[in-house]
């Protein structure tokens, strides 16, 4: 640590009371301070009192800045925030910053009002701006200064060892004592105490007039009404209920069967119940039904039928429709006369329904009617492939008089697979045949145009029934290309709305600009949300479907790297880890990214992955804390529950039994620099997947007339193949060591013990030489390409990219320059071999069971790339909704702050594209780091689409040429260089949606 000087003026030192004692220091003079003599300082920060220009202070610093904030250039680097703490302006020119009292920095002119901040970047980038300053903190720890050109010392921090992305901050704001904290708020207020920064807010779209639901709702009115049916009981009956006191002479009550296609029977189309009597003001009336009116529904398979109220008039009165019904059960409106309908145990006839059981679920089958308990609709969304939302779609028969079926997603993906099957009664077609399937597409697009295009002539009212489980939103959506008029909007959200068991939960979600303007007319007479009202404050946020077994442990974010894990642990922790060693499923408090590298794992893993804000106090998950659990994450949220021992080792045996050995392809022929124009992708068992694939980028010619041409892709790339780590991972004595260690039980048993032996395995690879003629000709080709500039060593192995195991983020990439010892060639390769045996990659590849005997690891070269304006992953399929391939997801960043491993509480943009739909780009989140702003411009996301969508059309026919992954999709990153932000593609690779199986009835498109 540095030695501390200070001026030896009697009583100077930092700030005790806000001023240095009022000793006047004297000026600094050339960069110092004058009278300065060498003492040692006794650093400590200023206090809360102080006065005029004593009420500069120290805010907030952080010494690595690897995604924090950017500066003007895009670029982040460390920095330094001032806050004026007092009620009077100051003036900046009379202060001094620095790390010693013998260099300390002038700070720009200008006035700095009463609360307001100032940052300072910390980079020797002097050329930049008067922000920026020539010197760079120590992340290893050291002190920073400020001084006053006539006051002396004013304020003087002792900073310690900073991890990447920690700052040292004031809490509260300006005044408070500093304190460690991952979470960073440069150039806005700290927060009380250490604390997430709230989440960068996607605004709504639109804000639509309020609507306020009636109660209760529907209004019972004055007519008699049908009030509770028990038709599956030894002695079945019907209630009537009236609001007002009337003969029942001539009303008929009449039963019938149905089955889907059907019409609503007319008056005289069932089974008659004839009333008569006198009933009473807000009296129930009961009403037996004989045998002989229940013999076509107790022959129907699904007890589906109608019951219909009609006056003597014909005209009808009341009407429900039922199927599903459980033995013993009633149906019953939940409030006598008026509300909705549910079924419940213990019929109340002739008494209030609030006396019955309600039910909690019942068995449903293809469809239902209306949600009648508590689980239908989990039921039957249930299936459904898109994450983070439940959906049940609707078919309202127009034909029929309004018939409803709302459908089961796991038999029914499309409004027209159940029209064909079950209405119109066609053969059912195998999708997954090609001619089969040519058929359907043909249907589909004739029912598409008569059912989406249309408007009045239309048979049916096709929706979509939502709920998403980032903050329990419940909606309505009609497709975007449905042309539904705003009457038909109006009469199926109604319709729709007297079916659910809380219709005050549902809101109607415009899917499109056309949609919206037409819902702008029923602006307060039915409830409406934006259409990004999904990811407006989230709670929670699925991110890969699976189950696992496992101790649940709440593990703090710095802790982490230390920590002890392994396949029977589920990791709970505060924020979203960079790395996370082989674990059974993770639990943050954080949001993350879809791309976030602990994601691609838990993808890779089948593993359970899920962000639930302050989940350690959630009571969904609290009380498990410290147990074994089943942990599911599914379409709709998660569930946990305790598990015996015995459930976890069958699912471990279980997956175990399905997992087949990975062999990695190994060509060992392959030697020396190796230009990447040379090779495509049958150089991977030579120079590695990453490589390889960008060999083959390289070659493509995109077709696409807004993109067409060649991919820009890092000029001039070049690769080493593998088979020189092999050959130094020999010599260096590492793969001897590492095969006496897997003789040891212990090593192969316990984490510890595991991670201490491939640290002696790394430690061998990183201390021994590289052999000089192949250092030689590594340097030698970066300085004739790239001079002495800052160049990028790419991991590269032939682990990444198997089947089932994409090996992402496993391993190290190095920035070396030529002539810098502290960035030299030979250091940065030698830790990117040794990459290859981190216990966190070991591990990974033993739950896959690849043979590691077969590793080898290439390095991808080519320049780094600086101040970069932006950098994006993008996938050419629905990260979410992997049957979507008319969606491709992206996430974006400003400048080079990373978007697969963002700093603790940086929001990077996310948003997905959708092909042929209005509006083609739906926002899902916002940058942090640009306030809100977009971080690219429209014709830069357009090119950005287009370019992944044709690097996807490229890779299919030699990645995929049998069509046999039916979720196949490409992975690119990109960035945006160079005062034109041109778009550069640094990576192409196949993305995995890991153990996912595709349903099988090729549903996909």
């Amino acid at each position: 640590m540095k030695r501390i000087f200070v001026l030896t003026l009697l009583g100077l030192g930092a700030c005790s009371s806000g001023t240095n004692g009022g000793v006047d220091a004297g000026v600094i003079d050339g960069g110092r301070p004058l009278g300065w003599d060498g003492g040692v300082v006794n650093c400590a920060p200023a206090s809360a009192v102080c006065s005029g220009a004593a009420c500069l202070r120290l805010n907030e610093a952080a010494a690595k800045n690897e995604g924090i904030w950017l500066d003007e250039e895009l670029e982040t680097e460390d920095f330094v925030e001032l806050v004026n703490a007092g009620d009077m302006p100051i003036e900046l020119g009379d202060f001094f910053i620095g790390d010693e009292p013998d260099q300390t920095h002038r700070l720009a002119g200008g006035q700095l009002g009463p609360g307001e901040r100032r940052l300072l970047w910390l980079d020797k980038d002097l050329d930049q701006g008067p922000l920026h300053h020539d010197f760079k903190l120590s992340s290893s720890g050291e002190p920073l200064m400020l001084w006053h050109v006539q006051k002396g010392l004013i304020d003087c921090w002792e900073l310690p060892a900073l991890s990447p992305n920690q700052v040292m901050a004031r809490f509260p704001d300006a005044l408070g004592a500093p304190g460690l904290c991952s979470f960073a708020s440069p150039d806005a207020p700290n927060p009380d105490s250490c604390s997430p920064p709230p989440p960068a807010v996607v605004p709504p779209d639109y804000v639509y007039a309020e609507f306020a639901w009636p109660d209760p709702w529907p209004q019972a009115g004055s007519s008699p009404r049908l009030n509770e049916l028990a038709l599956r009981q030894d002695q079945p009956f019907i209630e009537i209920w009236s609001g007002q006191s009337r003969s029942l002479d001539g009303l008929r009550v009449e039963l019938a069967a149905m089955q889907p296609g059907e019409s609503y029977p007319e008056v005289g189309g069932g089974y008659l119940l004839p009333l008569s009597g006198e009933i009473e003001a807000g009296e129930m009336r009961v009403f037996a039904v004989g045998p002989e009116a229940m013999s076509a529904l107790d022959a129907s398979p699904d007890f589906e039928g109608v019951v219909s109220l009609f006056n003597a008039e014909g005209e009808l009165l009341d009407r429900v429709d039922f199927m599903h019904w459980p033995d013993d059960a009633v149906l019953a409106r939940q409030g006598d006369g008026a509300a909705t309908w549910h079924l419940c145990y213990g019929s109340s006839a002739n008494q209030s329904n609030r006396t019955c059981e309600p039910l909690a679920s019942r068995a449903l089958g293809e469809r239902a009617h209306r949600l009648l308990t508590p689980a239908d609709f989990e039921t039957l969304s249930t299936g459904g492939r898109a994450l983070g939302i439940q959906a049940v779609k609707s078919v309202i028969d127009r034909q029929a008089g309004g018939v409803v079926h709302l459908l089961s997603s796991a038999r029914f993906d499309l409004h027209y697979t159940f029209v064909r099957r079950l209405i119109e009664a066609q053969a059912e077609l195998d999708r997954c045949d090609p001619e089969e399937a040519a058929v359907f597409r043909a249907g589909w697009r004739q029912f598409s145009a008569d059912q989406y295009e249309a408007v009045d002539s239309r048979r049916y009212y096709l929706s979509t029934l939502v709920r998403s489980s980032s903050n329990a939103l419940h909606t309505l959506e009609f497709v975007t290309g449905d042309q539904v008029s705003t009457a038909q909007i109006n009469e199926v959200f109604w319709l729709l709305m007297r079916r659910m068991l809380k219709p005050d939960l549902w809101h109607l979600r415009p899917q499109s600009s056309g949609q919206h303007d037409k819902v702008l007319a029923l602006q307060g007479s039915l409830p409406m949300v934006a259409e990004n009202a999904p990811f407006i404050g989230m709670q929670e946020q699925p991110l890969n479907a699976a189950v696992s077994f496992g101790l649940l442990r709440f593990i703090a974010y710095h802790e982490l790297a230390s920590a002890t894990l392994g396949a029977q642990i589920i990791v709970l922790t505060d924020e979203v880890p960079n790395e996370l060693a082989l674990s059974a499923g993770l639990i943050t408090e954080s949001f993350q990214t879809p791309l976030a590298h602990v994601n691609l794992l838990a993808k890779n893993r089948g593993t359970p992955n899920l962000a639930l804000r302050d989940a350690r106090n959630d009571p969904r998950v609290a009380p498990f804390l410290d147990q074994l659990i089943r942990f599911e994450v599914h379409s709709g949220g998660f569930s946990i529950r305790l598990a015996s021992a015995e459930e976890a080792q069958d699912h471990e045996a279980q997956r175990l039994a399905e997992q087949e050995v990975l062999r990695p392809r190994r060509d060992l022929d392959l030697r020396g620099v190796q230009p990447l124009g040379h090779h495509g992708l049958e150089a991977l068992p030579g120079l590695g997947a990453k490589a390889a694939h960008l060999a083959q980028l390289e070659q493509f010619r995109l077709t696409r007339s807004s993109c067409a041409g060649a991919v820009n892709t890092p000029a001039d790339a070049f690769a080493l193949p593998l088979v020189h780590s092999v050959e130094h991972f020999s010599a260096s004595g590492a793969q001897g060591l590492l095969q006496e260690l897997l003789g040891d039980p212990l090593f192969q048993s316990h984490p510890q013990r595991r991670a201490e032996g491939l640290e002696r395995v790394q430690q061998l690879i990183l201390q021994h030489a590289v052999e000089p003629a192949l250092l030689a000709s590594l340097t030698e080709g970066i300085r004739s390409r790239y001079g002495q500039a800052r160049t990028r060593l790419r991991s590269s192995s032939n682990t990444e990219d198997l089947p089932g195991f994409n090996g992402a983020g496993l391993y190290r990439s190095v920035s070396v320059e030529v002539g810098n010892e502290e960035r030299s060639v030979a250091d940065g390769l030698r830790q990117v071999w040794a990459s290859l045996w981190s216990a966190r990659a070991f591990d990974e590849r033993s739950w896959f069971k690849v043979d590691q005997s077969l590793l080898g690891m290439g390095v991808l070269v080519h320049a780094a790339y600086r101040s970069e304006k932006a950098n994006g992953v993008g996938i050419s399929r629905s990260i979410l909704n992997p049957n979507r391939g008319d969606i491709h997801s992206m996430i974006v960043q400003a400048g080079e702050a990373s978007v697969t491993n963002p700093a603790p509480g940086v929001q990077a943009e996310s948003f997905i594209f959708r092909f042929g739909r209005s509006p083609e780009v739906v926002y899902q989140r916002r940058s942090s780091l640009t306030r809100g702003a977009p971080v690219l411009q429209t014709v830069e996301l357009r090119q950005a689409i287009c370019t992944l969508a044709g690097i996807h059309s490229a890779f299919r026919p030699l990645l995929d040429p049998d069509n046999a992954n039916r979720y196949f999709a490409m992975d690119i990153e990109f960035k945006l260089v160079g005062p034109e932000r041109q778009l550069l593609v640094k990576q192409a690779r196949p993305f995995s949606f890991g153990a996912l199986e595709p349903v099988g009835d090729c549903r996909e498109f």
